[in-house]
């Protein structure tokens, strides 16, 4: 069995995942002006309601625009990966 080299992904900022969509929308409103939007999912029964900022096309960037969403009070948002 061979190993390959990870195929390089979406950057994206996360701010947050809820099952409810207004607190999604709640939190996209309090930084629309940089992009944000909610992109919902279903597993099962369960639906998820992730608010996110992207794709970016480098590390840099999705950084530039980490610091501006902290700033802007959403603290425990991070960079991902997709």
């Amino acid at each position: 069995m061979t190993q390959a080299s990870p195929e390089p992904g979406n950057l994206f900022v996360q701010l947050g995942t809820f099952q409810t969509f207004a607190y999604a929308d709640i939190q996209r409103a309090r930084v629309a002006a940089l992009g944000a939007r909610i992109v919902s999912t279903r597993e099962g029964r369960v639906q998820t309601h992730r608010v996110i900022i992207g794709p970016f096309t480098s590390v840099q960037q999705a950084d530039t625009v980490l610091d501006q969403v902290v700033l802007a009070g959403v603290t425990d948002s991070r960079i991902v990966v997709q």
